[in-house]
Protein backbone atom coordinates (compact mmCIF):
# COMPACT_ATOMS: atom_id res chain seq x y z
CA UNK A 1 0.00 0.00 0.00
CA UNK A 2 2.95 2.59 0.97
CA UNK A 3 4.54 1.82 -2.76
CA UNK A 4 1.19 2.26 -4.21
CA UNK A 5 0.64 5.39 -2.66
CA UNK A 6 4.17 7.12 -3.19
CA UNK A 7 3.94 5.78 -6.89
CA UNK A 8 0.77 7.71 -7.22
CA UNK A 9 1.69 10.94 -5.64
CA UNK A 10 4.77 10.92 -7.94
CA UNK A 11 3.40 9.84 -11.27
CA UNK A 12 0.57 12.38 -10.45
CA UNK A 13 2.74 15.32 -9.56
CA UNK A 14 5.51 14.76 -12.53
CA UNK A 15 2.51 14.44 -14.61
CA UNK A 16 1.24 17.85 -13.56
CA UNK A 17 4.47 19.55 -14.29
CA UNK A 18 4.70 18.43 -17.43
CA UNK A 19 1.03 19.95 -18.15
CA UNK A 20 2.03 23.17 -16.05
CA UNK A 21 5.16 23.31 -18.05
CA UNK A 22 4.71 22.12 -21.52
CA UNK A 23 0.59 22.28 -22.42
CA UNK A 24 -1.19 24.40 -20.32
CA UNK A 25 -0.64 27.90 -21.71
CA UNK A 26 -1.14 26.40 -25.30
CA UNK A 27 -4.44 26.98 -26.78
CA UNK A 28 -4.95 22.81 -27.49
CA UNK A 29 -7.82 22.31 -25.58
CA UNK A 30 -9.04 19.18 -26.07
CA UNK A 31 -6.03 17.46 -26.17
CA UNK A 32 -5.05 19.35 -23.00
CA UNK A 33 -8.31 18.12 -21.73
CA UNK A 34 -7.43 14.31 -22.87
CA UNK A 35 -4.14 14.52 -21.36
CA UNK A 36 -5.18 15.51 -17.81
CA UNK A 37 -7.84 12.64 -17.68
CA UNK A 38 -5.43 10.19 -18.86
CA UNK A 39 -2.28 11.28 -16.96
CA UNK A 40 -5.21 10.95 -13.72
CA UNK A 41 -6.20 7.18 -15.14
CA UNK A 42 -2.80 6.39 -15.18
CA UNK A 43 -1.27 7.33 -12.14
CA UNK A 44 -4.26 5.34 -10.41
CA UNK A 45 -3.46 1.91 -12.53
CA UNK A 46 -0.14 1.63 -14.18
CA UNK A 47 1.27 0.60 -10.45
CA UNK A 48 -1.17 -2.47 -10.30
CA UNK A 49 -0.03 -3.23 -13.80
CA UNK A 50 3.19 -4.29 -13.25
CA UNK A 51 4.87 -5.16 -16.83
CA UNK A 52 7.78 -6.46 -18.12
CA UNK A 53 9.73 -3.66 -20.13
CA UNK A 54 12.96 -5.62 -19.42
CA UNK A 55 13.87 -3.22 -17.11
CA UNK A 56 16.71 -4.36 -14.23
CA UNK A 57 16.00 -2.86 -10.96
CA UNK A 58 15.82 -4.34 -7.41
CA UNK A 59 12.82 -4.18 -5.46
CA UNK A 60 13.11 -2.75 -2.24
CA UNK A 61 12.56 -6.29 -0.46
CA UNK A 62 15.01 -7.50 -2.39
CA UNK A 63 17.60 -9.89 -0.25
CA UNK A 64 21.07 -9.49 -1.98
CA UNK A 65 22.95 -12.42 -2.29
CA UNK A 66 26.07 -12.48 -0.12
CA UNK A 67 24.07 -10.68 2.77
CA UNK A 68 24.80 -11.35 6.52
CA UNK A 69 21.46 -11.79 9.13
CA UNK A 70 23.46 -13.33 11.65
CA UNK A 71 24.45 -10.30 13.46
CA UNK A 72 21.74 -8.55 12.67
CA UNK A 73 19.52 -7.36 15.75
CA UNK A 74 15.84 -9.54 15.18
CA UNK A 75 14.93 -9.59 18.97
CA UNK A 76 14.91 -7.31 21.64
CA UNK A 77 17.65 -8.05 24.04
CA UNK A 78 14.94 -8.69 27.07
CA UNK A 79 12.99 -12.13 26.25
CA UNK A 80 10.23 -13.22 27.40
CA UNK A 81 10.95 -16.85 28.49
CA UNK A 82 8.07 -18.63 27.92
CA UNK A 83 7.55 -21.79 26.51
CA UNK A 84 7.81 -21.33 22.69
CA UNK A 85 5.14 -24.25 21.70
CA UNK A 86 2.48 -22.52 23.90
CA UNK A 87 2.23 -19.15 23.17
CA UNK A 88 -0.54 -18.15 20.70
CA UNK A 89 0.19 -15.47 18.06
CA UNK A 90 -1.65 -12.73 17.73
CA UNK A 91 -2.02 -10.42 14.86
CA UNK A 92 -3.30 -7.35 15.28
CA UNK A 93 -6.33 -6.59 14.43
CA UNK A 94 -6.54 -2.62 15.70
CA UNK A 95 -6.47 0.00 13.49
CA UNK A 96 -3.82 2.32 13.76
CA UNK A 97 -4.50 6.20 13.89
CA UNK A 98 -3.21 7.40 10.81
CA UNK A 99 -5.61 4.40 9.77
CA UNK A 100 -8.22 5.80 11.59
CA UNK A 101 -7.24 9.60 10.09
CA UNK A 102 -7.43 8.05 6.67
CA UNK A 103 -10.88 6.51 7.13
CA UNK A 104 -12.36 9.17 8.51
CA UNK A 105 -11.81 11.98 5.88
CA UNK A 106 -12.65 9.28 2.95
CA UNK A 107 -15.73 9.14 4.87
CA UNK A 108 -16.22 13.12 5.09
CA UNK A 109 -15.31 13.07 1.63
CA UNK A 110 -17.91 10.58 0.12
CA UNK A 111 -20.60 11.46 2.43
CA UNK A 112 -19.92 16.03 1.02
CA UNK A 113 -20.58 13.75 -2.43
CA UNK A 114 -23.42 12.25 -1.77
CA UNK A 115 -24.95 15.52 0.05
CA UNK A 116 -23.92 17.35 -3.28
CA UNK A 117 -25.59 15.04 -5.84
CA UNK A 118 -28.59 15.06 -3.26
CA UNK A 119 -28.60 18.61 -3.62
CA UNK A 120 -28.46 18.67 -7.22
CA UNK A 121 -31.55 15.50 -7.59
CA UNK A 122 -33.22 17.94 -5.21
CA UNK A 123 -32.74 21.15 -7.37
CA UNK A 124 -33.78 19.19 -10.77
CA UNK A 125 -37.13 17.70 -8.53
CA UNK A 126 -38.17 20.90 -7.18
CA UNK A 127 -37.12 23.66 -9.95
CA UNK A 128 -39.53 24.56 -12.89
CA UNK A 129 -38.94 23.90 -16.40
CA UNK A 130 -39.38 26.43 -19.04
CA UNK A 131 -38.26 26.56 -22.75
CA UNK A 132 -36.16 29.54 -24.28
CA UNK A 133 -34.45 29.78 -27.24
CA UNK A 134 -35.40 26.22 -28.23
CA UNK A 135 -33.64 25.17 -25.02
CA UNK A 136 -35.13 23.31 -21.93
CA UNK A 137 -33.70 25.21 -18.71
CA UNK A 138 -34.74 24.87 -14.87
CA UNK A 139 -35.51 27.52 -13.06
CA UNK A 140 -33.92 28.11 -9.66
CA UNK A 141 -32.97 30.54 -6.74
CA UNK A 142 -29.65 28.88 -6.70
CA UNK A 143 -27.24 31.63 -6.46
CA UNK A 144 -24.50 29.72 -7.63
CA UNK A 145 -26.62 29.62 -11.05
CA UNK A 146 -26.25 29.62 -13.95
CA UNK A 147 -24.45 26.06 -13.88
CA UNK A 148 -25.33 22.61 -15.31
CA UNK A 149 -24.78 19.07 -14.95
CA UNK A 150 -24.83 16.47 -17.51
CA UNK A 151 -28.12 17.60 -19.58
CA UNK A 152 -29.34 19.88 -16.93
CA UNK A 153 -29.18 23.60 -17.28
CA UNK A 154 -29.85 25.46 -14.61
CA UNK A 155 -30.57 29.48 -14.58
CA UNK A 156 -32.48 31.90 -12.43
CA UNK A 157 -35.53 33.95 -13.92
CA UNK A 158 -33.45 37.01 -14.15
CA UNK A 159 -31.14 35.48 -16.90
CA UNK A 160 -34.30 35.29 -19.18
CA UNK A 161 -34.60 39.11 -19.35
CA UNK A 162 -31.68 39.69 -21.99
CA UNK A 163 -31.83 37.43 -24.78
CA UNK A 164 -28.02 38.22 -26.10
CA UNK A 165 -27.04 37.56 -22.15
CA UNK A 166 -28.76 34.32 -22.11
CA UNK A 167 -28.01 32.63 -25.71
CA UNK A 168 -24.18 32.94 -24.87
CA UNK A 169 -25.09 31.48 -21.46
CA UNK A 170 -26.84 28.99 -22.93
CA UNK A 171 -23.90 28.42 -25.54
CA UNK A 172 -21.52 28.30 -22.69
CA UNK A 173 -23.53 25.60 -20.90
CA UNK A 174 -24.84 23.60 -23.73
CA UNK A 175 -20.78 22.73 -24.77
CA UNK A 176 -20.33 21.68 -20.36
CA UNK A 177 -23.43 19.30 -21.67
CA UNK A 178 -22.34 18.10 -24.94
CA UNK A 179 -19.10 17.12 -23.55
CA UNK A 180 -19.66 15.23 -21.16
CA UNK A 181 -17.62 17.43 -18.33
CA UNK A 182 -19.99 16.30 -15.68
CA UNK A 183 -17.92 13.20 -16.48
CA UNK A 184 -14.57 14.36 -15.59
CA UNK A 185 -16.16 16.42 -12.42
CA UNK A 186 -17.36 12.82 -11.40
CA UNK A 187 -14.48 10.72 -11.62
CA UNK A 188 -12.00 13.43 -10.04
CA UNK A 189 -14.56 14.19 -7.12
CA UNK A 190 -14.59 10.12 -6.50
CA UNK A 191 -10.66 9.69 -6.70
CA UNK A 192 -10.40 12.62 -4.50
CA UNK A 193 -12.64 10.39 -2.01
CA UNK A 194 -10.12 8.24 -1.30
CA UNK A 195 -6.43 10.37 -2.19
CA UNK A 196 -7.30 12.93 -0.29
CA UNK A 197 -4.12 12.85 0.63
CA UNK A 198 -2.05 13.12 -2.25
CA UNK A 199 -1.58 17.64 -2.89
CA UNK A 200 -1.49 16.98 -6.87
CA UNK A 201 -5.22 15.55 -7.05
CA UNK A 202 -6.40 19.18 -5.79
CA UNK A 203 -4.30 20.94 -8.16
CA UNK A 204 -5.49 18.15 -11.19
CA UNK A 205 -9.19 19.14 -9.94
CA UNK A 206 -8.43 23.11 -10.26
CA UNK A 207 -6.87 22.50 -13.93
CA UNK A 208 -9.85 20.15 -15.05
CA UNK A 209 -12.20 22.40 -14.22
CA UNK A 210 -10.52 25.52 -16.17
CA UNK A 211 -10.05 23.70 -18.96
CA UNK A 212 -13.88 23.03 -19.04
CA UNK A 213 -14.30 26.85 -18.48
CA UNK A 214 -11.59 27.53 -21.54
CA UNK A 215 -13.36 25.19 -23.95
CA UNK A 216 -16.81 26.77 -23.16
CA UNK A 217 -15.42 29.88 -23.66
CA UNK A 218 -13.77 28.76 -27.18
CA UNK A 219 -17.41 27.15 -27.97
CA UNK A 220 -19.06 30.40 -27.51
CA UNK A 221 -16.64 32.15 -29.46
CA UNK A 222 -16.97 29.62 -32.34
CA UNK A 223 -20.51 29.78 -32.71
CA UNK A 224 -20.55 33.19 -33.56
CA UNK A 225 -21.12 35.63 -30.71
CA UNK A 226 -18.75 38.54 -30.33
CA UNK A 227 -15.69 37.93 -28.61
CA UNK A 228 -15.81 41.54 -27.45
CA UNK A 229 -19.19 40.85 -25.36
CA UNK A 230 -18.77 37.54 -24.21
CA UNK A 231 -15.21 38.83 -22.72
CA UNK A 232 -17.89 41.52 -20.93
CA UNK A 233 -20.23 39.01 -19.87
CA UNK A 234 -17.19 36.98 -18.17
CA UNK A 235 -16.34 39.91 -16.26
CA UNK A 236 -19.74 40.56 -14.99
CA UNK A 237 -20.41 36.44 -14.45
CA UNK A 238 -16.90 36.34 -12.68
CA UNK A 239 -18.42 38.06 -9.39
CA UNK A 240 -20.40 34.76 -8.70
CA UNK A 241 -18.26 31.92 -6.88
CA UNK A 242 -19.34 28.33 -8.51
CA UNK A 243 -18.71 25.32 -5.65
CA UNK A 244 -19.77 22.04 -6.00
CA UNK A 245 -20.07 18.91 -8.14
CA UNK A 246 -21.20 20.54 -11.18
CA UNK A 247 -19.86 23.04 -14.34
CA UNK A 248 -20.64 27.11 -13.72
CA UNK A 249 -20.14 29.50 -15.98
CA UNK A 250 -18.20 31.42 -13.81
CA UNK A 251 -14.47 30.10 -12.08
CA UNK A 252 -12.33 31.95 -9.73
CA UNK A 253 -9.21 33.10 -12.39
CA UNK A 254 -10.95 35.47 -15.23
CA UNK A 255 -7.89 36.67 -15.87
CA UNK A 256 -6.56 33.26 -17.30
CA UNK A 257 -10.07 32.73 -19.12
CA UNK A 258 -9.55 36.32 -20.76
CA UNK A 259 -5.76 35.65 -21.80
CA UNK A 260 -6.92 32.19 -23.07
CA UNK A 261 -10.00 33.34 -24.74
CA UNK A 262 -7.97 35.91 -27.30
CA UNK A 263 -5.03 33.97 -27.46
CA UNK A 264 -3.86 32.38 -30.78
CA UNK A 265 -3.17 28.66 -31.49
CA UNK A 266 0.63 28.38 -31.22
CA UNK A 267 3.30 27.87 -34.62
CA UNK A 268 2.87 24.49 -35.62
CA UNK A 269 6.72 23.41 -35.41
CA UNK A 270 6.35 24.55 -31.71
CA UNK A 271 2.98 22.70 -31.22
CA UNK A 272 4.38 19.55 -32.49
CA UNK A 273 7.53 20.20 -30.34
CA UNK A 274 5.97 20.53 -27.03
CA UNK A 275 3.34 17.82 -27.67
CA UNK A 276 5.81 15.21 -28.64
CA UNK A 277 8.44 16.09 -25.66
CA UNK A 278 5.17 16.18 -23.14
CA UNK A 279 4.36 12.80 -24.96
CA UNK A 280 7.99 10.77 -24.62
CA UNK A 281 8.21 12.00 -20.99
CA UNK A 282 4.57 10.73 -20.22
CA UNK A 283 5.98 7.22 -21.54
CA UNK A 284 8.98 7.52 -19.07
CA UNK A 285 7.12 8.05 -16.35
CA UNK A 286 4.25 5.17 -17.17
CA UNK A 287 7.28 2.66 -18.36
CA UNK A 288 8.60 2.83 -14.38
CA UNK A 289 5.30 3.09 -12.74
CA UNK A 290 4.16 0.15 -14.38
CA UNK A 291 7.32 -1.94 -14.32
CA UNK A 292 8.03 -5.00 -12.41
CA UNK A 293 11.48 -5.69 -11.38
CA UNK A 294 13.37 -8.60 -12.92
CA UNK A 295 14.35 -11.33 -10.70
CA UNK A 296 16.76 -13.68 -12.17
CA UNK A 297 19.38 -12.27 -10.62
CA UNK A 298 18.36 -12.74 -6.95
CA UNK A 299 19.84 -15.82 -5.38
CA UNK A 300 17.00 -18.32 -3.38
CA UNK A 301 16.25 -17.15 0.12
CA UNK A 302 15.33 -19.79 2.32
CA UNK A 303 14.76 -19.38 5.71
CA UNK A 304 15.59 -22.60 8.20
CA UNK A 305 13.35 -22.21 11.56
CA UNK A 306 15.52 -25.40 13.67
CA UNK A 307 12.45 -25.86 16.19
CA UNK A 308 12.44 -25.08 19.81
CA UNK A 309 15.98 -24.85 21.47
CA UNK A 310 17.11 -23.58 24.71
CA UNK A 311 14.87 -24.11 27.89
CA UNK A 312 12.70 -25.69 25.37
CA UNK A 313 13.69 -29.31 24.49
CA UNK A 314 11.17 -30.41 22.15
CA UNK A 315 10.63 -34.05 22.20
CA UNK A 316 13.54 -36.04 23.60
CA UNK A 317 16.76 -34.08 21.95
CA UNK A 318 15.14 -32.61 19.66
CA UNK A 319 16.14 -29.35 19.98
CA UNK A 320 19.71 -30.14 19.39
CA UNK A 321 18.79 -32.86 16.28
CA UNK A 322 16.94 -29.42 14.43
CA UNK A 323 19.95 -27.16 15.03
CA UNK A 324 22.60 -29.83 13.68
CA UNK A 325 20.17 -30.32 9.94
CA UNK A 326 19.88 -26.83 9.96
CA UNK A 327 23.99 -26.18 10.14
CA UNK A 328 24.34 -29.38 7.66
CA UNK A 329 21.87 -27.32 5.51
CA UNK A 330 23.86 -24.34 5.19
CA UNK A 331 26.75 -26.03 4.86
CA UNK A 332 25.53 -27.79 1.89
CA UNK A 333 23.86 -24.61 0.34
CA UNK A 334 27.78 -22.88 0.18
CA UNK A 335 27.78 -24.48 -3.39
CA UNK A 336 24.71 -23.77 -4.70
CA UNK A 337 22.91 -20.17 -5.20
CA UNK A 338 20.55 -20.65 -2.65
CA UNK A 339 20.95 -18.61 0.55
CA UNK A 340 19.69 -20.55 3.19
CA UNK A 341 19.18 -17.88 6.63
CA UNK A 342 18.73 -19.85 9.64
CA UNK A 343 16.37 -18.36 12.96
CA UNK A 344 19.09 -19.63 15.40
CA UNK A 345 22.68 -21.11 15.43
CA UNK A 346 22.71 -21.88 18.69
CA UNK A 347 21.18 -23.51 21.68
CA UNK A 348 18.79 -20.38 22.42
CA UNK A 349 15.61 -19.94 23.31
CA UNK A 350 13.66 -17.70 20.55
CA UNK A 351 9.73 -17.32 21.05
CA UNK A 352 7.12 -17.66 18.46
CA UNK A 353 6.38 -13.98 18.55
CA UNK A 354 10.40 -13.52 17.56
CA UNK A 355 10.52 -15.95 14.55
CA UNK A 356 7.37 -14.60 13.40
CA UNK A 357 9.09 -10.90 13.56
CA UNK A 358 12.21 -12.84 12.12
CA UNK A 359 10.34 -14.02 8.89
CA UNK A 360 8.70 -10.77 8.67
CA UNK A 361 11.56 -8.96 8.21
CA UNK A 362 13.72 -11.09 6.31
CA UNK A 363 11.08 -11.93 3.45
CA UNK A 364 12.49 -14.82 2.00
CA UNK A 365 11.39 -16.76 -0.81
CA UNK A 366 10.61 -20.06 1.18
CA UNK A 367 10.68 -21.13 5.04
CA UNK A 368 11.03 -24.08 6.55
CA UNK A 369 10.06 -24.91 10.23
CA UNK A 370 12.68 -28.31 11.21
CA UNK A 371 11.18 -30.48 14.06
CA UNK A 372 11.62 -34.16 14.68
CA UNK A 373 8.72 -35.43 16.20
CA UNK A 374 8.48 -38.99 18.60
CA UNK A 375 6.21 -41.38 18.71
CA UNK A 376 6.06 -44.83 21.40
CA UNK A 377 5.25 -46.90 17.42
CA UNK A 378 8.76 -47.87 16.45
CA UNK A 379 7.22 -48.27 12.70
CA UNK A 380 6.21 -45.39 12.22
CA UNK A 381 9.19 -43.14 10.15
CA UNK A 382 9.18 -41.09 7.38
CA UNK A 383 9.40 -37.31 6.39
CA UNK A 384 6.03 -35.02 6.82
CA UNK A 385 5.29 -31.71 5.52
CA UNK A 386 2.38 -29.43 6.70
CA UNK A 387 1.39 -26.85 5.25
CA UNK A 388 -1.61 -24.30 4.77
CA UNK A 389 -4.18 -24.81 2.19
CA UNK A 390 -5.73 -21.24 3.77
CA UNK A 391 -3.63 -18.82 1.79
CA UNK A 392 -2.77 -18.00 -2.07
CA UNK A 393 0.11 -20.24 -2.54
CA UNK A 394 -1.05 -23.45 -1.38
CA UNK A 395 -0.75 -24.86 -4.51
CA UNK A 396 2.97 -23.75 -5.32
CA UNK A 397 3.41 -25.24 -0.94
Amino acid sequence: MIEFICYNIISLGLFFLIYIFLLKKEKNLKLNRIYLIISLILSFTSPFLQLDYGLNWNPISEIKKGSEFENNDFFSPNLAFENSETIEFKTANKLSAISIIYLTVSLIMILRLIWNLKSIYSSIKNSNTVYSLNQEIRLTEDKNSPYSFFNYIFLRSEHLKNKDELKSILEHENCHSKQFHSLDIMLIEVLMCFSWFNPFIWLFKREIETNHEFLADSFVVNSGIDIDYYSTLIVKQSKINISGIYSGFSLIKTKSRLIMLHQKKPSIFKNFFKISFALILCAGIFVLSSSSPLKENKSLVVLIDPGHGGKDLGSLNEKRINLEIANQLIELSKSSDIKIVSTRSSDEFISLNDRVKMIDKIKPDLMLSLHCNASDNRKQNGVEGYYSANNLYDKVS
